[in-house]
């Protein structure tokens, strides 16, 4: 399959073996059959109600200033009838809640490939993480997982 990103990097045995060799040395977490998954943490804007924290925005940006911060804070204690939005030396400031989510990103055989690719997308990402799921349940995984295993001539049917 093609990589839409750029050109296609060409495979070779010797990638293969390599990744036989690190499947075979890696720290599996004490997880069976472990799926090296990444995660990306970021927080989004959400109704108050279900915010985990609430922050400052001016024009969609974050404020982030200090002093602006603890303006911001005493004015809204100050209006018992505030509702979300502040005027302070004519310009509008919003008071948002944020929800933290956590998303799927992709999933690796192993540890070097999930870091390797947090390395590669990180201007994509925001709090990345690698999670270690077990795929033990997963015919498939198991079964192309013990393929690359067994490319070293080595008998890993019960890996």
């Amino acid at each position: 399959m093609k990589d839409n990103a750029g050109p296609e990097k060409q495979v070779t045995l010797d990638m293969y073996l390599d990744l036989a060799k690190e499947l075979r040395t890696q720290d599996n977490r004490a997880t069976s059959y472990p799926m090296f998954v990444v995660r990306d943490q970021r927080w989004d804007m959400c109704d108050d109600s279900d915010a985990d924290r609430f922050v400052w925005t001016h024009n969609g940006y974050l404020v982030e200033d200090q002093e602006l911060l603890a303006e911001l804070e005493k004015q809204r204690r100050n209006h018992p009838d505030f509702e979300g939005e502040l005027e302070l030396e004519d310009e509008t400031y919003r008071h948002q809640g944020e929800r933290k989510t956590t998303e799927y990103v992709t999933t690796c055989f192993t540890q070097q490939g999930a870091d390797a690719y947090i390395e590669m997308h990180r201007h994509n990402l925001h709090d990345p993480y690698v999670y270690v799921a077990s795929g033990h349940k997963n015919e498939e995984w198991k079964a192309v997982r013990r393929l690359l295993l067994n490319l070293g001539g080595v008998d890993f049917s019960d890996k």
